[in-house]
């Protein structure tokens, strides 16, 4: 039977998909995209960078079919001897079948670099297509983007989740570029959601080079709300990263200079990343305009709140509150006065996406927020989404990094209204 909580007078099924770590986990800061790590000059400065920054943890995500040059596996190994307070994770950016990239990071283990090899070998377009034309002895006619179908995505994401069954690797994929060039439509996406896609970069790198992609205040236009994530959201939580994407300096800044994603994790290692990241526990930050955001949603006088990545299942009726608390620092990470000039809590609850509250000026140091969702919002069972982002307004609207607008965007909390049955509430 559902226990009431005090003062809602309405009855509270509790959280589900929820972290096995929630309200024990720890929040790490890092880059999950990064190219040129494991070559010698260019991954000495990045690695230097990332350690003077202060972030947390790094990936290494060369081209698959660059990714296994040079000895991929003792250099990592050294640079992870040499530098034990960062976590430097393993993986590839994926040229998926059909499709554009995607970030693969694997757990810390032994044989990581195999398994990212047996992947690549098996579902990755350019690794396929120099094997055809290797095995055929042909020569490169520049068609070499034309191997496999979006099928074929599928069906490596599914034998990346099966090895998890198997041997409990633990891995995860985030989908970049998705506005780049349109290769997908969103049924599309859907299906590599269904099959093991945790979700895609909203802030994409090459953040000293704007028009290198198209963006929406230097996110995914993917990211404009009721654009594709909103309408991917409406059908259940698909996450977000941020990662500098480096190449050179000349495009993008080195990792934590700049773009940020921070991660709820069950504790601070790379196989405790990768599973905060498997799970969407993330916050994505551009500029160092916050230090931490925290989201919770909760029915008033009930314990038993939803992090960011979670659901919280309430009873048709039942009140609801979005609460952030959020951390300005100062100064961001260019040194300069930073405050956060706006926060947009965006939902679907009741109708279309939209921007559903606005707060506005609240200036730096500790920010606490609360919406209160309106009463017909749950009144019909069904299930809708909250998220949130926040920015500082730098001035302009042009494609000039300096004139661009930092933001921070959250995951999304998603509420299901449904039938009274066992309660997850606790008091």
């Amino acid at each position: 039977m559902a226990v009431p909580c005090a003062g809602s007078g309405r009855e509270v099924l509790g959280v589900t998909d929820r972290l096995p770590w929630h309200d024990r986990g720890i929040w790490l800061r890092g880059d999950t995209h990064t190219h040129h790590l494991l070559r010698r000059d260019p991954g000495r400065q990045m690695i230097e960078a990332a350690v003077s920054s202060g972030i947390d943890f790094v990936a290494t995500t060369e081209h698959a079919q660059e990714a296994f040059r040079n000895r991929p596996r003792a250099t990592l190994d050294a640079l992870r001897e040499e530098h034990p307070d960062l976590l430097i994770i393993a993986g590839i950016e994926w040229n998926i079948p059909a499709g554009d990239h995607a970030t693969v990071l694997v757990e810390q283990r032994p044989d990581e670099w195999k398994i990212l090899k047996r992947f690549a070998r098996r579902f990755d377009r350019e690794v396929n297509a120099r094997l055809e034309r290797e095995s055929e002895e042909i020569e490169d006619d520049g068609s070499n983007h034309s191997w496999g179908k979006l099928d074929d995505a599928a069906c490596g994401l599914t034998w990346l989740r099966e090895l998890r069954e198997r041997e409990g690797v633990r891995s995860v994929v985030y989908l970049n570029h998705l506005s780049r060039r349109a290769l997908y439509g969103q049924d599309e996406i859907a299906a590599l959601q269904r099959a093991g896609a945790t979700g895609f970069e909203a802030a994409a790198g090459h953040q000293r080079n704007l028009e290198h992609e198209p963006r929406l205040q230097r996110y995914d236009p993917a990211a404009e709300v009721g654009g594709l994530w909103d309408r991917l959201l409406v059908d259940g939580l698909f996450g977000i990263t941020a990662g500098s994407d480096f190449h050179q300096e000349e495009t993008a800044y080195l990792p934590g200079a700049f773009s940020r994603v921070m991660v709820y994790a069950p504790e601070r290692s790379v196989a405790g990343v990768v599973e905060g990241l498997a799970r969407g526990a993330t916050v994505t930050v551009l500029g160092g305009v916050v230090s931490s955001v925290e989201t919770r949603t909760a029915t008033p006088g009930c314990d038993d709140t939803a992090f960011g990545g979670e659901t919280l299942v309430v009873a048709p009726g039942a009140d609801v509150a979005y609460r952030l608390e959020i951390e300005v620092p100062g100064h961001d990470l260019q040194g300069l006065a930073n405050r956060i000039d706006r926060v947009e809590v965006i939902s679907n609850a009741g109708g279309p996406a939209r921007v559903a509250h606005t707060f506005e000026n609240l200036g730096s140091g500790r920010v606490r927020l609360e919406w209160q969702l309106p009463p017909e919002a749950t009144r019909e069972a069904g299930g809708f989404f909250i998220r949130a982002r926040g920015c500082r307004f730098v001035g302009g609207e042009g494609e000039d990094a300096e004139n661009a607008d930092l933001c921070f965007y959250t995951a999304a909390t998603r509420v299901e209204a449904v039938a009274a049955r066992s309660s997850g509430c606790h008091r």
